[in-house]
Parts: structure tokens; sequence; C-alpha cells
């Protein structure tokens, strides 16, 4: 090889190292966020069976450290769970509503106001999960977005 062959440097760079630094994102913003609800509705259903009640916590934990914005975050966390446990407590709703009629709690409630009952209190209940997840949101963001504050500044988290 001789001294002054320049073959090695002379091909061209790819199209990609050509382009300005603010390139195109891949995905828009607000798709992002869908997807990424949809991802918290996914891992709130398939986590349930194993962390329960705190699978809404964790999946707002991931949804506030993927998602910058904390109104966007919030939002995502709370769509996203409230739609996984509707999912779950739609499937349960028939075998949960038989056992309910059949044992004696609902004795002193007229018969017409026993279903608008139910389905008030696991709308509720989804809601209730739903905070929790919010909650989770609101702590990852609050932790992992770059903060303003001086603590984070000093001690170099997140910079």
């Amino acid at each position: 090889m001789a001294a002054n062959d320049d073959s090695f440097h002379s091909t061209p760079l790819p199209e990609s190292a050509n382009r300005d630094s603010k390139e195109k994102p891949l995905v828009d913003d607000n798709l992002r966020v869908v997807l990424i609800t949809v991802a918290i509705l996914l891992l709130n259903l398939g986590l349930f069976f194993v962390l329960i009640y705190f699978a809404s916590l964790v999946a707002g934990l991931l949804a506030g450290y993927l998602i910058r914005e904390r109104k966007k975050a919030l939002f995502a966390s709370f769509i996203g769970t409230f739609g996984a446990y509707m999912i779950l407590f739609f499937m349960q709703s028939e075998s949960l509503l038989t056992y309910l009629l059949e044992s004696d709690l609902f004795q002193e409630i007229p018969a017409e106001m026993i279903v608008p009952l139910f389905w008030t209190s696991v709308i509720l209940a989804a809601i209730l999960l739903s905070i929790l997840g919010i909650l989770g949101a609101y702590i990852s963001n609050r932790m992992f977005s770059k903060s303003e504050d001086s603590r984070y500044q000093q001690s170099g988290v997140l910079e």
C-alpha cells in the first residue's frame, strides 16, 4: 500500500452523516405518546398476574421515564392503566357478578340497582388503580426529568 493512497479516506460518507443535527424524528411526538400508552396498557395486563395491584405503579414509573413531558406522561399512564383494568374487570365481570348475586351481600338493595352499582364500583376501582399509575408516572418523571433544581446540578445527576 502506497503512502499517498487515500482510497480509504475518499469513500463517501453515508447519507445520514450529512444531515443536519436537527433531523426529523422517526415517529411523531403525539404518535409516540399513543404507542407508549398502548405499551403501558399491555404492560399492565401482563404484569397484573405477577404484581397484582403494583403493576399500575410499575407501568406508571415506566411511562414517566419514557415520556419526558409531565402532562403527557400522566395522561398516558392514566389511560393505559384505566384501559387495562377495565379489560381485566370486564373479563371477570360475569363470574364476579354471579358470585355477588348468589351471596347475600345485596339483600337490602333493589334488584334493578345491583348492576349499575356493580359497574359504578368497577369503574371507581379502575380509576383508583389509574391514580396509582399516575403516582408512579409523577415520581418517575420527577426523578428522571432534567430539573432546574440546584441539587441535581451540583451532584451531576442526569446532565
